[in-house]
């Protein structure tokens, strides 16, 4: 980031935060794929639920999507495109969401 290189930047945040579920999880693949199995289930490879009934249920799916989302939408096009990106402020925007992801698999619990 401090070098300017900020689709890097990004795609090496989101790289991490994959590496981190795929780790956390104990599951193979990638991507979408694998951000859909690791927080689906009854138990979920990693529980992200704080509350009981129907809130930890919707919590659990909410998070479950924001993951399956950040890397289609947001590491995908970096990691198969040539895709520019000349925004700092969008690019720390990028990173703290990256960090939101991390802090949430900090608090996690994995069967």
């Amino acid at each position: 980031f401090t070098d300017g290189h900020y689709a890097s930047a990004i795609l090496e945040a989101f790289k991490r935060v994959e590496l981190r579920v795929r780790s956390q999880s104990g599951l193979a693949g990638s991507g979408q794929d694998l951000m859909a199995r690791a927080f689906a289930g009854d138990p979920p490879p990693i529980d992200v639920r704080v509350e009981d009934g129907q809130g930890g249920q919707d919590q659990q799916e909410g998070v479950r999507f924001l993951f399956m989302g950040a890397v289609r939408g947001i590491r995908n096009p970096k990691a198969h495109e040539a895709v520019s990106q000349l925004d700092p402020q969008r690019t720390l925007e990028y990173l703290g969401l990256a960090s939101i992801l991390m802090r949430r698999l900090d608090d996690a619990s994995s069967s």
